[in-house]
């Protein structure tokens, strides 16, 4: 029985078909950021420069709010298949001194706190016209409850249509608000 341990993968020199550059590297760590920002952590940054460790790249990205840095390892090879063919292992991507680990929130958080949640916030346009959106059909939705209510004779009945009438009427009452707020601008 052969027992093969995969130590890590050695870069090596470059040769025919393959090379491995810095800037191929930060093309990889900028596609890790643009990931990193679609997966919701939006206060990550990558910082300038690299330095090089046995033929990897090392990049940092800093989270803007706790100031912690994490470090992702990668190689610029620009001729895979090439490489592959020269050597018995493919290269492998550190993030956070692990082979296997993807980017977390928790690894951002600062020493002696819990992460809970990151998000980015939407331009002012677009927040009023969503929250109006939002606001309008629950006003319509409350109305056509109290209204549906009033008919009937029992006392929680009538409980319940006011309940729901006095939401229509301050639902339209924030709106009457956006609206003004939004004019004097």
């Amino acid at each position: 029985m052969a027992l093969i341990i995969n130590p890590g993968s050695r870069i090596g020199e470059p040769s025919a078909g393959w090379t491995n550059t810095e800037a191929t590297a930060r093309g990889e760590a900028e596609r890790w950021l643009t990931r990193i920002h679609a997966d919701g952590m939006t206060d990550v940054e990558l910082l300038d420069g690299s330095t090089e460790h046995e033929g990897r790249w090392v990049f940092s990205f800093r989270h803007k709010v706790t100031g912690t840095v994490v470090k992702l390892e990668t190689h610029g090879i620009d001729g895979m298949a090439a490489y592959e063919k020269e050597h018995i292992f493919s290269p492998r991507i550190y993030w956070n001194e692990s082979s296997t680990s993807n980017p977390e929130l928790e690894h951002f958080a600062a020493p002696g706190f819990v992460a809970l949640r990151t998000f980015a916030a939407e331009d002012a346009p677009g927040r009023w016209t969503a929250l109006r959106a939002e606001i309008t059909r629950d006003a319509a939705i409350e109305q056509e409850l109290g209204d549906g209510y009033s008919d009937m004779d029992t006392d929680p009945s009538w409980d319940s249509a006011n309940k729901h009438w006095g939401r229509a009427g301050a639902l339209r009452e924030v709106l009457a608000a956006m609206a003004g707020m939004e004019g004097a601008r």
